[in-house]
């Protein structure tokens, strides 16, 4: 865009020059210039217009985009808890986290009763709240729950391995880590590229963010957990 603009600068300097110098002395030159002029003029508007409306635009997009991005990672993030709750662990699939969502069930322990301010004043929360079962004060009953009452009032369990705006799916992938303390602690990553998310949008603005977040040493597109660090939250956080 920069070129256009500067070859148009270049065009009506040229027919400024012209109209002085050699059209000045005929009408009809200086009228037929006139038009020629005021259409360069018209031309370089919309080049200009066109060069500031292409990234407030695309920032725009991007944003829309970003945000519904964001959500489904967020739900894949919480199903994966829940998954880990139930399975000691997480899941580098898709579908066996999509399956886990529309089909299992969650384990909840609902409290009936309450402890006593004489007893929990007297004794930690855990100690108070044992004396108050042995003394049939409260009561715990164990429920199950199904992940999609639970999870997924807002969206639906299909719609969380997609890519807004997109028919492509997440990657995801589970390990192990080994942290300082030499425990393992198992470790999860959902992300995808920007060439997904923002695809359809000025691809040579796409280019530029992907460079930038190259260069900073940045997953150049949107993605939680990592397969390197026991982490959970993710990279626009």
């Amino acid at each position: 865009m920069g070129l256009y603009l500067i070859l148009a600068i270049v065009v009506l300097i040229g027919l400024s020059v012209f109209t002085y110098f050699i059209a000045s002395k005929s009408p009809i030159m200086r009228h037929s210039l006139n038009v020629v002029y005021t259409l360069a003029i018209l031309v370089l508007a919309y080049f200009l217009f066109s060069s500031i409306q292409k990234p407030i635009q695309f920032e725009k997009g991007k944003k829309e985009r970003y945000e519904e991005t964001i959500k489904r990672l967020k739900k894949i993030k919480d199903t994966q808890f829940a998954y880990k709750s139930v399975y000691g662990k997480y899941t580098g699939s898709l579908d066996t986290l999509y399956q886990f969502a529309k089909y299992d069930s969650l384990v909840i322990i609902k409290a009936i009763g309450m402890v006593p301010d004489s007893i929990a004043l007297m004794h930690s929360a855990e100690e108070a709240e044992k004396i108050a079962i042995n003394m049939g004060i409260i009561s715990r009953d164990t429920v199950k729950l199904a992940v999609s009452d639970s999870l997924f009032k807002e969206m639906k369990p299909e719609d969380m391995i997609l890519v807004p705006f997109s028919n492509e799916r997440f990657e995801m992938a589970a390990t192990i880590l080994e942290t300082l303390s030499k425990t393992k602690e198992p470790a999860f990553e959902a992300k995808a590229h920007n060439d997904i998310i923002l695809k359809g949008l000025n691809r040579q603005l796409i280019v530029n963010l992907n460079d930038d977040r190259t260069k900073n040493e940045k997953y150049p597109g949107l993605k939680v957990g990592s397969l390197t660090e026991v982490l959970t939250t993710g990279n626009w956080e």
